[in-house]
């Protein structure tokens, strides 16, 4: 079952429902979810079945309380948000939920702990998650009801992501070993995590793509390798830049842009690893 708070979502849960078809969640409302009225979308998807979406909304109101000053006669007034539900910080990730099958699994905590202990501490990180929240939340909720509705999916998403895992852990041990600067520590462990993932997911896509055109792209690899290397360069410099301004979105477009280049570079390294680990097998044999 998908639920969905809001459209663009402030919040979207995974749940399961029990053997009656009974399900529940309860959220806590956040800080920045100003009045207004909200709307609840719920999705379920059974294996063999038309999925049925259903929707509900509730109203968050704004009351205004006084408080008196004894030296003075004037008032102030504040405002507090309240509902009869609530809504708590998103799920770090829902495909790993779904795969792993609970919140509290050690691969979606330290999913969670990396998140929200490292990468939100930061500000570059917060930049970042603004632009990856944008395109994970625009797909991950389906894909996970699909996952947990078949075990077969479930059992190969494993596979696919213990990699992921492994990465995201080196990169929060970097993290930790260079966490008397925050920003300097997310900046290597975001490089250390995007090359890595370039490398692992990316890497034998490139390699595929150039055996099939391998006449053509073996000219080109110093050029497409410089071209490369100077976009991530550039891309650091521009979160330096960000960083100085506290600009928040020249630092989001910084970020990305960083995250791609290292993420496109490891995947592209690999055709020159895989060759010479070729040539080193022959003439091994």
């Amino acid at each position: 079952m998908s639920i969905q708070i809001g459209d663009p979502p402030q919040r979207i849960d995974l749940v399961y429902s029990d053997d009656s078809g009974a399900y529940q969640d309860t959220f806590i409302v956040s800080s920045n979810m100003g009045p207004g009225q909200y709307t609840i979308y719920a999705t379920a998807s059974k294996s063999g079945s038309t999925s049925s979406p259903q929707q509900t909304q509730f109203t968050i109101v704004q009351q205004n309380t006084s408080t008196s000053s004894s030296s003075s006669s004037s008032s102030s007034s504040s405002s507090q948000f309240s509902s009869s539900q609530s809504i708590g910080p998103p799920s770090p990730c829902f495909i790993a939920t779904a795969t792993y099958g609970s919140e509290i699994s050690p691969e979606v905590a330290l999913l969670r702990h990396f998140r929200d202990a490292e990468v939100l501490q930061t500000f570059a990180g917060r930049s970042f998650m603004l632009a990856f929240n944008a395109f994970y939340y625009s797909f991950s909720p389906q894909a996970a009801v699909f996952i947990s509705a078949h075990g077969a999916v479930r059992s190969a998403m494993k596979i696919v992501l213990y990699p992921l895992i492994g990465i995201l852990y080196l990169s929060s041990r970097v993290f930790q070993a260079t966490s008397f600067n925050g920003e300097l520590a997310i900046m290597i462990s975001g490089i250390l995590a995007a090359f890595g993932i370039g490398v692992v997911y990316f890497g034998p896509i490139a390699l595929i793509c150039n055996r099939i055109g391998k006449s053509n792209a073996r000219p080109r690899w110093p050029n497409v390798k410089w071209m490369i290397s100077g976009g991530c360069l550039i891309s650091i410099f521009g979160v330096a830049i960000g960083e100085a301004s506290h600009s928040s979105v020249f630092l989001t477009a910084a970020t990305v842009a960083t995250v791609l280049s290292f993420l496109l570079l490891g995947a592209l390294l690999v055709w020159p690893l895989a060759s010479l680990l070729n040539a080193s097998w022959k003439e091994a044999r």
